[in-house]
């Protein structure tokens, strides 16, 4: 299709509906893909709209990282107004969700991390989110989690609460202005909803659970440790001022409480990013949110909700919020409609990427469909499986030679082109597609590895303490009873696999050995000396 916006040529039409027409586009000079969101235009005479989607426009255009979904620019001439933004090669979490069930509860705490990395810069410079959720939680095709959709998507007239009902804060629910400590709630309610299988509370009726949101306590999380369950118990307290300041302050005690856990190598088992791809290869991704994608979390559309009815004691009161005799949710292409839930709902204008899709786990899913999803899924486990037991077994372990070369030294009695040879024997455990081990040296040492399919990072201890004696260098005489404490300290560069991670047998890399003196009498030792040292590690047979 021949169709340009601005500087971008369409190449594709990607989505449509009632609200916005989302296209693939290159920018004919910076050559770069971009997701086109026009909006529709019936919808361009509703009072103030256009000006709120202009500001936050502006404001999303500002932000710079990894972890936020870029806005390019916002465009409105005399027939069109249209979005550009970066366009991702991924899939939403949603969607991963859908395709294979669960995650291992690093990688929930792993893409959880990513998206409060970019709400920290949001957050960091005034900038609230309004809806984490699962569906606005995507990953490329390297495993990195970001987010989109800041508030791009607005309500019309009326009080209202807009948001996910399964992740909603308690004064969003309310119909109260969203606060940081609000995407707090919603975000320890996401990674609530990862470790546990289920949101915090469950329910068909979208009302209901924004009720449970704003009135009752949360469950705790049982299963996961006393650190996470604190953390997330406070996270999710209905009183805001009791959470966690904002996304910086919850990643910090986030990442403590995951290495308290799960170890300090936790972050290293946490990759999605073969999830990402196998769930990408066979799913339309919309500016990296998935067509189609279902709530397997049991996540209710996302809503608007009346903030009176909130305050209406329960379904079936006067004043208690029913669901508008609308269409329920349609699928269309990651254009989703959100669904209204109240007296004289209010209308809703949605643009850029919503829930796709009512439940696909439902009690009103077609059972046949239901019967071929679960064995998609039971299928995609299993091959999932099988890559994990290939990717073990061709993990380095058993028996190496270990051929080192002094590059350069400072050391006494050494010179560079020195060569040694030992044996170490390496004993590995793999749990994903990350391993870690130990290594016996022929030498008497032990280290500590871990291996990610191309990378070996050895681990030494961080230090070695030896008492020697002093040397005046003046005279050349020992002082006896004149002790020093040498430091050993050794860093390792990764060690890099020549091949791919299926014939890992020659790994080579680059160490330096620092050793710094203490408490040496009439000694002129001060200074640290260096060693660097080339290692070239072969499998053994």
């Amino acid at each position: 299709m021949s169709r340009t916006f601005g500087s971008y040529e369409v190449i594709a039409l990607v989505a449509q509906g009632s609200t916005a027409t989302v296209y693939r586009a290159r920018h004919a000079e910076l050559g770069r893909d971009a997701a086109i969101k026009e909006l529709s235009p019936a919808l361009h005479a509703v009072p103030g709209l256009i000006e709120r989607m202009r500001a936050e426009a502006e404001t999303l255009a500002s932000l710079d990282d990894e972890h936020i979904v870029q806005v390019y620019e916002f465009v409105e001439d005399a027939e069109r107004v249209w979005i550009a933004e970066q366009w991702v090669e991924g899939a939403a979490l949603e969607a991963i969700l859908t395709e294979h069930g669960t995650m291992t509860p690093e990688q929930s705490v792993g893409v959880i991390r990513g998206a409060l990395l970019g709400l920290a810069h949001a957050h960091d410079r005034g900038l609230v989110h309004r809806d984490i959720a699962p569906t606005n939680i995507l990953a490329d095709r390297a495993g990195t989690s970001m987010l989109v959709d800041f508030g791009l998507a607005a309500p019309v007239g009326g009080t209202t609460a807009l948001g996910t009902p399964a992740f909603m804060s308690p004064e969003a629910a309310r119909g109260e202005p969203a606060t940081k400590q609000s995407d707090v709630y919603s975000a320890a309610a996401v990674l609530f909803a990862l470790l546990t299988g289920r949101p915090p509370f469950p329910g068909a009726d979208p009302a209901s659970v924004v009720r449970q949101h704003a009135q009752s306590p949360a469950p705790p999380l049982d299963g996961h440790g006393p650190e996470l369950k604190a953390l997330l118990g406070r996270a999710m307290d209905k009183e805001a001022g009791r959470r966690p300041a904002d996304a910086a302050a919850f990643l910090a005690e986030l990442e403590r409480a995951a290495e308290s856990r799960f170890g300090a190598g936790w972050l290293a088992r946490a990759s999605i990013a073969s999830l990402v791809s196998a769930t990408a290869a066979g799913t339309a991704t919309v500016a990296g949110v998935a067509a189609g994608g279902s709530a397997v979390t049991g996540a209710a559309p996302t809503v608007v909700v009346d903030a009176a009815a909130m305050s209406s004691g329960g379904a079936g009161g006067a004043g208690s919020a029913t669901a508008v005799a609308t269409s329920a949710p349609r699928k269309l292409l990651g254009l989703g409609v959100k669904q209204a839930v109240a007296a004289g709902a209010a209308t809703v204008i949605v643009v850029g990427a919503a829930i796709a899709g009512a439940n696909a786990y439902s009690d009103h899913q077609d059972q046949v469909k239901a019967d071929k999803a679960a064995a998609k899924i039971a299928a995609a486990k299993k091959a999932e499986a099988a890559k994990v037991k290939a990717f073990a077994a061709a993990a380095p372990s058993g028996a190496w030679t270990l051929e080192t070369t002094i590059v350069s030294t400072e050391f006494d009695g050494e010179k560079a082109g020195q060569k040694d040879t030992l044996t170490w024997n390496l004993d590995s455990s793999c749990q994903d597609y990350a391993c870690a081990g130990t290594i016996k040296s022929s030498s008497g040492n032990a280290f500590k590895y871990t291996w990610d399919g191309t990378t070996m990072i050895v681990t030494p201890p961080a230090s070695e303490t030896r008492k020697e004696t002093c040397v005046d260098e003046v005279t050349g005489q020992e002082r006896p009873g004149s002790s020093a404490v040498a430091t050993f300290v050794l860093k390792y560069s990764p060690f890099v696999a020549n091949g791919s991670a299926k014939d890992a047998t020659s790994l080579t890399g680059t160490s330096r050995l620092t050793k710094s003196y203490k408490n040496y009498v009439d000694c002129n030792k001060a200074k640290p000396v260096r060693n660097t040292t080339r290692f070239v590690l072969t499998k053994k047979g």
